[in-house]
């Protein structure tokens, strides 16, 4: 689920982000605001090219309780640096955003990879069909939530969620490796 609140804190929550830096006049217009957002997708997608092999690469050499965890920090530690930034078009802003995606990138290729690895083959599709469903039931809470946090608290609200669910979970992730749990 953590990983199905990407899609729509990228596809929605940043672009608003953004867009409130037009009513401050840091941004000139919502279509610069638009080719900003823009700009951080061409550019997370160009580096996602030469990205996945080497995720995948690391994902298949070391063992997952490294890996995992490793994910969630990056995009929750991206995710803090990016909530300081006061100028979305600054090239800290560029940084963070890029990193925030790539970290997503790498989160799912570790996840799918963990999940797909340990699955029977004789129901690897309704196993695969249940993740699929819970991550669209996640994406609807987190849009509710998270629209109700940039509503309400802060448009940077729903950045802190993820960031405190990354951060969670990543430690949830070491502390099984601690017990062993992961080694079985």
């Amino acid at each position: 689920m953590i990983l199905k609140l990407a899609i729509i804190l990228f596809n929605s929550f940043l672009i608003l982000w953004i867009t409130e830096f037009v009513d401050t006049g840091i941004i000139a217009s919502e279509n610069d605001a638009k080719d900003l957002y823009r700009n951080y997708n061409i550019i997370s997608v160009g580096l996602s090219v030469f990205f996945f092999p080497l995720c995948g690469y690391l994902v298949d050499t070391f063992k997952f309780k490294v890996t995992i965890p490793i994910a969630f920090l990056w995009r929750g530690l991206s995710i803090s640096c990016f909530l300081y930034i006061t100028d979305p078009s600054s090239w800290q802003a560029y940084i963070f955003c890029v990193c925030m995606l790539l970290g997503t990138t790498f989160e799912t290729i570790a996840c799918d990879a963990l999940f797909n690895k340990n699955l029977p083959s004789d129901v690897r599709g309704t196993l695969n069909s249940v993740y699929l469903l819970f991550g669209i039931i996640g994406m609807m809470i987190f849009a509710k939530i998270g629209g109700y946090l940039f509503d309400q608290v802060s448009s940077t609200a729903p950045f802190k969620l993820v960031a405190v669910a990354d951060y969670t979970f990543a430690a949830f992730v070491v502390m099984m490796g601690q017990m062993g749990i992961l080694d079985q």
